[in-house]
C-alpha cells in the first residue's frame, strides 16, 4: 500500500470537501486497488449509523472501507483463521489482547460466530470536517498500512505464543 508514486486526483482543491465513497474509490484507484461498493440499508437506524461500504482483497486480507454517517471512515482488515470456533483455542484471543494493550493505531478482535475464527483489525478516522485529496490519500494509506501491519504482528504473536507452549 505504501506507494510513493501514487498521486492525488487532479481535481484536488486546497479546501476540505465531504468525503464520499466515490472519493475513496478514486484515491484507492490511484494505488491500483479497485473497491467494490455495496448498498447497506438500515431503515430503522438513526442517520448517524447509516453506512456506505466498499470492499477489496489486499494481500489476502478482506478489506472493508465504511463511511459511517459522514463522520467516520472505518478501515478493516479481516482474516479467516484455520482454527474452528468451537475448538476453544486461547492463542488468538491472547494475541489480540496483547496487540490492543500495545498498539494504539487500531483495534483488534476475534469473531467466533462462524465455523472458523475471524481475526479483525480496524482503524477509525474522523472525517466530519471533510478532507482534501491529499489528506484523504494520507488517511487511507495510513489506515490500510496500519491494519495490515497489525495483522502481520498478530500472526507473529500467535506463533510466539504457540512456541512458548
Amino acid at each position: 500500500m505504501t506507494d510513493s508514486h501514487a498521486k492525488p486526483s487532479a481535481a484536488s482543491s486546497p479546501g476540505n470537501v465531504e468525503v464520499t465513497m466515490q472519493g475513496l474509490c478514486d484515491v484507492m484507484g490511484n494505488f491500483g486497488v479497485t473497491l467494490h461498493t455495496h448498498e447497506v440499508e438500515q431503515p430503522d437506524a438513526p442517520e448517524a449509523m447509516h453506512a456506505q461500504v466498499a470492499t477489496a482483497n489486499l494481500n489476502g486480507y478482506n478489506m472493508c472501507f465504511a463511511l459511517m454517517g459522514g463522520a467516520f471512515l472505518v478501515v478493516r482488515a479481516d482474516r479467516q483463521l484455520d482454527i474452528p470456533s468451537q475448538e476453544g483455542d486461547p492463542v488468538p484471543y491472547l494475541a489480540c489482547n496483547q496487540a490492543n494493550a500495545m498498539e494504539f493505531g487500531a483495534k483488534c478482535c476475534i469473531f467466533d460466530r462462524a465455523d472458523n475464527l475471524l481475526l479483525r483489525v480496524e482503524r477509525e478516522t474522523i472525517i466530519g470536517a471533510g478532507m482534501n485529496d491529499q489528506q484523504l490519500t494520507q488517511a487511507l494509506r495510513s489506515s490500510v498500512d496500519c491494519t495490515l501491519l497489525i495483522q502481520q504482528r498478530l500472526e507473529q504473536a500467535m506463533q510466539a505464543l504457540r512456541a512458548a507452549d
